[in-house]
């Protein structure tokens, strides 16, 4: 932390007098001391300092305005967030009966998670997370979530509820990153006493580990510095770097019968023997369909070949899946922008917290300290913790997803019960213009 004691308040008083002089001056003198048009010169007169001063201030001033522009320009939120926006339509549809809107959704998210976004950017985020705006039955529009989605979700409940019955260890496995310039967003300050963080967020270290109910897994810690200059930690991560770590740090230290939870990272899905697509060549084509012992026409053209393929294929074999088993472990995967659903972003909220309050040289070699100390500070009890709180996360999300099915077969019923096709065709045209012009002057009128 630098302070600076006694200069600020100063400094203030002796400009404000130098500018004062200077007016009356010109006052007396019925003139200007320099013209109008030169605003650095006049500038610099008027305050005292230097021209050389004042175009660096300048110009550090417009660097500031343009990365506040670039920072909201592209603003983000984590994959933990991510949930939240999922968890809030859902509530909103299940719980609330509020048709979700942008608008709607946006103020609740300001409460939950301090949303700092506007409604187009919300609207991208909800189509990156599976959600459309369709219709539901015949006149009302809503927020709906992609069926594959929430069926990979229900297979994902449903396996975890079986694993859960045989007692079997959940491993939950993450990776994460710390700047150098990471610290809290707010602390008490005066004029006087200020905290001056760096304006650039440095280097990052990349954090990789795993946990239980039990606590952290012993061993299989992994912190080292990022060389990557993307903006996306996990392009520093690749299926070599991932499958060293789970084969010398993660599995010797594992529990007998593990099952290990990880997200839809691309190193976590590197496929075996991998399904030809249209990039592949057709003599590889060719040789795909013979180790699979599927019949061809060596005569057949390369689409021809490929819905062969397409037809024939079968179910994916995973490299990381592979290397589990054959260590007598399983592997799940997350459903798709399910953060909330993994244990370990709790743990990684606990320890950036930590980190934030405690770093004041702003180097990776003291965050790199500080965060092995936090791993020894987050207890198993902390963990139990975090994993009891996703096992109510899966019950709602389960409890969700049956009370909606059941609103869909009601609904169903109902389209279904008219007296005939004329009559409903006749009710839908009726209605479709009113009702849906009624909706988009309300709650539809910001939605695309």
């Amino acid at each position: 932390m630098i302070c600076h004691t006694g200069t600020s308040k100063g400094i203030k008083q002796s400009r404000t007098f130098t500018q004062e002089k200077t007016c009356k001056e010109e006052k007396n003198e019925g003139q200007l001391k320099v013209p109008l048009h030169a605003a650095v010169r006049r500038t610099a007169v008027m305050t005292g300092v230097s021209e050389t001063t004042v175009q660096r201030i300048r110009k550090e001033s417009d660097i500031r305005e343009q990365s506040r522009k670039t920072r909201s320009d592209k603003y983000e939120i984590d994959d933990f967030d991510k949930s939240v926006v999922r968890r809030t339509v859902q509530e909103m549809i299940n719980s609330r009966k509020i048709i979700p809107t942008a608008k709607r959704l946006a103020d609740l998210l300001k409460e939950k998670i301090n949303y700092l976004g506007g409604e187009h950017h919300l609207r991208r985020i909800l189509k990156e997370l599976g959600f459309s705006w369709k219709c539901v039955g015949l006149i009302r529009k809503q927020l709906m979530e992609r069926s594959d989605i929430v069926f990979l979700r229900a297979q994902y409940l449903r396996k975890m509820k079986v694993f859960r019955e045989l007692g079997r260890p959940i491993i939950y496995t993450d990776e994460t990153f710390v700047h150098a310039a990471h610290t809290a967003s707010k602390c008490w300050q005066s004029e006087d006493v200020v905290l001056d963080v760096p304006f650039n967020k440095g280097d990052r270290l990349i954090i990789v580990h795993a946990g239980s109910e039990a606590g952290f897994v012993k061993g299989a810690g992994l912190v080292f510095k990022s060389k990557s200059r993307s903006g996306d930690y996990h392009d520093e991560m690749n299926s070599e770097n991932f499958q060293k770590w789970l084969t010398k740090q993660l599995i010797p230290n594992l529990p007998a019968n593990s099952v290990v939870v990880i997200d839809n990272a691309p190193y976590h899905n590197v496929q075996e023997d991998r399904c030809p697509s249209q990039s592949t060549l057709k003599a590889e084509v060719k040789n795909w369909l013979r180790r699979n012992n599927i019949q061809f026409d060596d005569n057949m053209l390369k689409p021809e070949l490929l819905e062969l393929c397409k037809r024939n294929k079968p179910a994916p074999k995973f490299v990381v899946d592979n290397i589990l088993k054959s260590h007598g472990h399983d592997c799940i995967r997350l459903p798709p922008y399910h953060a909330d659903l993994n244990a370990i972003e709790l743990i990684w909220a606990n320890l950036k917290r930590q980190v934030a309050v405690r770093t004041f040289k702003f180097n990776l070699k003291e965050d790199s300290s500080l965060v092995e100390e936090a791993f020894g500070q987050i207890t198993p009890s902390d963990w139990k913790s975090c994993c009891e709180h996703v096992k109510r996360v899966e019950e709602e999300f389960w409890r969700q997803d049956v009370a909606r099915d059941i609103d869909m077969e009601r609904l169903v019923i109902s389209v279904s019960s008219g007296s005939d096709s004329d009559t409903d065709t006749a009710y839908e045209g009726e209605n479709s213009e009113t009702d849906t012009a009624d909706d988009s002057a309300t709650d539809t009128a910001d939605e695309p």
